[in-house]
């Protein structure tokens, strides 16, 4: 995502930002099949320590991403569902043709 927005020349418009949706993630590093697949496109990345989502995240960011199923039913107990739909996108998502620029993304 990262990647997208610095091609698009939106880095200074648009913040990504990616957090660990359970506690067992907290303090790791980038999934290795993440980074092999990052690496086999050619696309640049830097070690991280995962830090767990929470509830003033959901405040802060426009759009938030989950990137499977088990991500979005941990997001929406976050949330308690009622305010769930509002944000949280799969990344299989449509999202609308216009982004509002400074939109705050978040991804899992």
């Amino acid at each position: 995502m990262k990647d997208m927005v610095k091609k698009a020349g939106l880095e200074n418009e648009i913040i990504v930002d990616s957090k660990a949706c359970r506690t067992d993630e907290i303090g790791s590093d980038t999934h290795y099949g993440t980074k092999n697949k990052l690496r086999e496109e050619e696309i640049p990345f830097t070690p991280r320590q995962a830090r767990q989502i929470t509830l003033a995240d959901y405040d802060k960011y426009d759009y938030i991403i989950g990137m499977d199923e088990e991500n979005m039913r941990d997001l929406a107990r976050l949330t308690m569902i009622g305010q769930f739909l509002r944000k949280f996108h799969t990344k299989k998502a449509t999202f609308p043709s216009k982004i509002k620029r400074e939109s705050r993304f978040f991804s899992y």
